[in-house]
């Protein structure tokens, strides 16, 4: 019975490395999408307010 437990902790304790990593993968995958989303949404209007103010001042095509 011993060896029973003793095999089941080793299982264990080489299975939890991969499985930590993982979560930590898809963790930190899935937190940089709205992050990066926040970043260009706080760009976005400073973007469109140039591209407006460049076609006010181009003259009109003749």
């Amino acid at each position: 019975m011993t060896s029973v437990v003793e095999a089941a902790g080793r299982a264990a304790r080489q299975r939890l490395r991969p499985v930590v990593m993982t979560s930590l993968a898809f963790v930190l995958g899935t937190l940089a999408v709205p992050l990066l989303y926040a970043a260009i949404a706080r760009r976005l209007p400073k973007a469109q307010a140039e591209r407006h103010d460049a076609a006010a001042t181009q003259p009109p095509a003749a």
